[in-house]
C-alpha cells in the first residue's frame, strides 16, 4: 500500500468506470509522480456540489486512468458511486478501514493484553519473593523451633502460615521455604501461559 502527501488531481469521469485524472492543481502533485502503475493506495474522490464521494482501494494502468478496485465507503451506502457529470477532486488518503484493526485481530490484542496484565502480577509476587532469600531484607521466617509453614493458595492469593519477622536472621529454613513458594509460582506461570494461548 503506497501512502503519499498532497497528491490530488481533478476529473470530470462519470459513471462506474475508471477514473480519468486531469491534472493536479497548483501545490500539489500528480499520481504518476509519486505512484507507479499497479501499485495500489487509498483513494477518495470528491464529487464537490453533487455531495457524491467515494473511498476504496485503487490503483494506476497508466499515468492518467484510476481503477477503482475495491470501494470502502461512499454516499451510495458504502457501494460504488454512478458518478454524475460535474468537476471531482481525487485525491490519496487514509482510510479508516486501512487502521482500524479487525475485530478477530482486536481480540487478540484484548487476550494478549490481559495475558500481559496477569504475567505483571505475577512477576510482582515473584519479586516479593526474592526478597525473602536477600540478606539485607528483614523480613524473615523463622522455622526454628518447628516444620516447614504450610503455603496456601486461593485464586491468586498466597497465604503462608508461620511467618514472623525478625530482624537480620537468615537460615537455610527461609530459603527452603521461598524456594518451595517459586516452585509454586512456577506452576502459576505455566498453568497461567496455557490457559492464554491456543493452537488453532
Amino acid at each position: 500500500m503506497i501512502y503519499a502527501d498532497r497528491v490530488k488531481e481533478a476529473s470530470a469521469s462519470t459513471g462506474l468506470g475508471n477514473i480519468i485524472l486531469a491534472g493536479a492543481p497548483t501545490g500539489f502533485r500528480t499520481f504518476a509522480s509519486i505512484i507507479s502503475v499497479g501499485e495500489a493506495f487509498y483513494y477518495c474522490i470528491d464529487g464537490g456540489a453533487s455531495g457524491e464521494w467515494e473511498v476504496g482501494i485503487g490503483a494506476l494502468t497508466d499515468a492518467t486512468t484510476l481503477v477503482r478496485s475495491s470501494v470502502l465507503s461512499s454516499s451510495n451506502a458504502n457501494a460504488a458511486v454512478s458518478f454524475s457529470a460535474g468537476a471531482k477532486t481525487v485525491f490519496v488518503t487514509i482510510a479508516a478501514d486501512g487502521i482500524s484493526a479487525p475485530a478477530a485481530m482486536q481480540t487478540t490484542l484484548d487476550t494478549i493484553s490481559a495475558f500481559a496484565n496477569e504475567s505483571l502480577r505475577l512477576l510482582e509476587r515473584l519479586s516479593f519473593l526474592t526478597a525473602l532469600q536477600t540478606p539485607t531484607s528483614e523480613l524473615r521466617v523463622n522455622i526454628n523451633a518447628g516444620t516447614l509453614p504450610t503455603v496456601t493458595t486461593v485464586g491468586t492469593v498466597t497465604t503462608v502460615s508461620s511467618v514472623t519477622s525478625v530482624a537480620n536472621q537468615v537460615n537455610g529454613g527461609g530459603y527452603a521455604l521461598s524456594h518451595q513458594i517459586m516452585a509454586m509460582m512456577n506452576d502459576s506461570v505455566g498453568i497461567a501461559v496455557r490457559n492464554r494461548i491456543s493452537v488453532s
